[in-house]
């Protein structure tokens, strides 16, 4: 797992029917009633619980940086004078 990864359940979509809810996984989120969403069991265990949950969207830590820099060099010329300031 990367460290700042958002994770969560796939939703299949809602439960249509008592029938549909007693064919599927159980979810272990609660009372389940038709209309509530309906989760995927990830890993195939029949049942649905954080052990389902999935990497959803970026995490924070970002893939790439860019920058830049900028370097700047004086030289005196040779024969010529450098007027400094005097206190």
């Amino acid at each position: 797992m990367v460290w700042g990864q958002q994770r969560g359940l796939v939703a299949l979509g809602l439960f249509e029917s008592q029938e549909d809810i007693d064919n599927s996984p159980k979810q272990l989120y609660g009372d389940v009633r038709p209309g509530d969403v309906k989760y995927k069991d990830i890993n195939g265990d029949g049942v649905v619980d954080n052990k389902d949950m999935i990497a959803i969207g970026y995490h924070s830590v970002p893939q790439i940086t860019y920058g830049f820099g900028v370097q700047t060099t004086a030289t005196a010329l040779a024969g010529t004078e450098t007027l400094l300031p005097t206190a």
